[in-house]
């Protein structure tokens, strides 16, 4: 069918500036966002996502976008026989979000306004219906999605989710696996009624904050960026409104991969580091990253010195995929592992995983070697931390403990415990997870603590207290103690960890992504929960254990790093290979070192502290 026109359509360009068609929001809609949707309307792509910061007018933006399309809907004669659909059909339009019913009318709303003050929809052969809780026209009518998206039927012509509302509903797997077959869904309706030689003649789109994305608004984000699959801007406070301003920038790179964000002019010792690490200068860097370098009003720099990652969302709007890079440097990983450490098993085990599912023949006391766990482990307190699951995700399982001659941190156990996924309805045994840790105590270890997180965690914990006794066993939450992945990111930098080689380990550490606002430590998204690709769990449980060995044995960083410095003035200082001079004079020439350190113990300006980094230090 060919297109007929009951009135000429106005060019984008004249129709976002005339007061008749847009009403005020044609004086008031920012140059940035009008440049935006020009090129929008004039592109192939009819799915965008707007990003950026607070306040950069991304609603307001996609508000005008729906506007726009009920206009040239208004102006075509029969537009559902366009798609060779029936002169009756009545294509609709949704805005909505997952999870906040409450904040979908708000969209409709705000549409509402914009149409109700324009004079081209006051006529009365273009005037809206009088309806309060959407937008209906003869020709087509716009819901909030708490109207109830099924509702909607096959005339689903276009969509809109707002994620200024959600803040991060949809995040857990199983909300993130509804978000993709609801989109999905959306689209599907819409590509397949409302196309003409597969060509999509609807719309769909998403409206997120930098910052506060949900899992399911990043995977589209990482479409969006990496594969060009929408029409997509990435709207900083500063571009949108540059007249409140200074026109003076500074640049700033924003992170990528290993390399932090940092002011250029004024980097930190890590990113130096870090850039240092990649075999190159900082001046190569900036100079190989121009591109990337955001251009920052002078009147901004202070937020950006006070916290360069919030601003960088706040103000520049900038959205990191799967966030940044937990452990930047892949050497403090690799110098985790010995290969000359062998796990403590004769057993043969499929991927380096034994399975104890509950149709699984592995019997937990089959798994560690007694003589085997006893080339290393004698008797010293050990720590053990859990993170449980049943079917999709692997229970971590970590027991550590601290060798006071190496000073090195080595596994009693560390490994993940699966399933055989094959045999119909097996899942991981929690019987046989605590008939581990009994294995384990019968073999003479030593447990200090146990702690797990609180999925599925009851049985567990309530077995182990009746093995141990309550003080031993408690339940700990690395998401709710995010200092614990601190701790383990101290210990690998202090090359504290002597592991056996642990495959899944190394990949869960080398993947582990940050979110600086949030400050949760996480896997990467997994687009198919119940098939993932990224981990964390073996990481978590490792995470947790060091937290508990780390306040047992006393052992904080400042401590550690004082001893790692006093450890390399003894080997500098140790020249004339006297590998039996005491350890004291070999660092003050043979005095006693201890009662030099406390000499002028009752002076007031006397720091012991200070001495000792005078003595050990060059």
């Amino acid at each position: 069918m060919t297109l007929k026109l009951k009135r000429p359509i106005v060019k984008i360009e004249d129709w976002l500036n005339s007061v008749y068609y847009l009403g005020e929001e044609s004086k008031t809609l920012f140059p940035y966002w009008k440049e935006a949707l020009i090129a929008y309307f004039k592109g192939d792509k009819r799915g965008f996502i707007f990003s950026g910061s607070q306040r950069s007018g991304k609603s307001v933006a996609a508000a005008v976008i729906v506007v726009r399309i009920i206009y040239e809907i208004s102006c075509i004669d029969n537009f559902p026989g366009l798609f060779g659909l029936s002169a009756t059909t009545l294509p609709k339009g949704i805005y909505f979000s997952f999870s906040n019913a409450a904040s979908d009318s708000q969209g409709v709303q705000r549409i509402l306004r914009i149409i109700d003050q324009i004079p081209y929809f006051n006529h009365a052969s273009m005037k809206r219906r009088d309806v309060s809780s959407m937008v209906s026209f003869p020709y087509v009518e716009v819901y909030s999605g708490s109207r109830g998206l099924h509702s909607l039927g096959s005339d689903l012509l276009f969509s809109v989710f707002d994620e200024a509302n959600e803040r991060g509903n949809v995040a857990r797997s199983s909300a993130v696996a509804d978000a993709i077959n609801i989109w999905m869904e959306i689209r599907m309706r819409s590509e397949s009624t409302f196309s003409i030689n597969g060509v999509w003649g609807g719309m769909a789109g998403i409206i997120s904050t930098a910052g506060t994305s949900s899992s399911f608004v990043d995977m589209e984000l990482t479409k969006a960026k990496q594969h060009g699959t929408y029409f997509y801007r990435e709207a900083s406070v500063y571009d949108v409104r540059p007249a409140s301003f200074s026109k003076e920038k500074f640049q700033v790179y924003p992170g990528d991969g290993g390399v932090p964000a940092f002011i250029v002019g004024d980097p930190s010792p890590e990113v130096i580091q870090n850039i240092n690490a990649l075999g190159m200068s900082v001046e190569q860097f900036v100079a190989e990253k121009e591109a990337l370098m955001l251009n920052v009003p002078e009147s901004l720099r202070h937020f950006y010195e006070e916290d360069i990652n919030t601003s960088l969302q706040k103000l520049s709007g900038v959205t990191r995929i799967g966030s940044s890079l937990f452990i930047s440097n892949k050497k403090y990983i690799n110098d985790m592992f010995d290969k000359t450490m062998r796990y403590p098993t004769k057993l043969i085990l499929p991927q380096g995983i034994p399975n104890l599912g509950i149709y699984d023949t592995l019997l937990p006391e089959e798994l560690v070697d007694e003589d085997m766990l006893n080339e290393y482990y004698n008797g010293e307190p050990c720590y053990i931390a859990l993170d449980l699951s049943r079917v999709n995700d692997a229970t971590g399982f970590s027991a550590i403990f601290f060798h006071e001659e190496e000073r090195k941190i080595l596994p009693v156990l560390v490994t993940p415990i699966y399933l055989d996924r094959f045999i119909a309805g097996n899942e991981i045994d929690q019987t046989k997870v605590v008939g581990l840790i009994t294995h384990l105590y019968r073999l003479g270890v030593n447990i200090r603590k146990i702690t797990a997180d609180g999925y599925s965690s009851d049985y567990v914990l309530q077995k182990c207290k009746t093995l141990l006794d309550n003080e031993r066993v408690d339940r700990f939450s690395v998401d709710k103690t995010p200092s614990a992945w601190i701790v383990m990111l101290n210990f690998m930098k202090l090359n504290m960890y002597r592991f056996y080689h642990i495959p899944r380990l190394q990949y869960e550490l080398e993947n582990l992504v940050y979110d600086p606002v949030a400050g949760k430590v996480d896997h990467p998204v997994n687009s198919d929960p119940t098939n993932p690709v990224y981990f964390s769990d073996l990481s978590t449980t490792l995470a947790a254990s060091s937290f508990q060995l780390s306040v047992y044995e006393n052992l904080s960083y400042e401590d550690l790093m004082v001893t790692s410095e006093i450890e390399k003035a003894r080997r500098a200082r140790n020249t004339d290979n006297d590998a039996e001079e005491d350890f004291y004079g070999d660092i003050d020439g043979g005095d006693d070192f201890y009662s030099d350190l406390t000499t002028g113990l009752d002076d007031e300006d006397v720091d012991p502290y200070d001495e000792m980094l005078k003595l050990i230090m060059p």
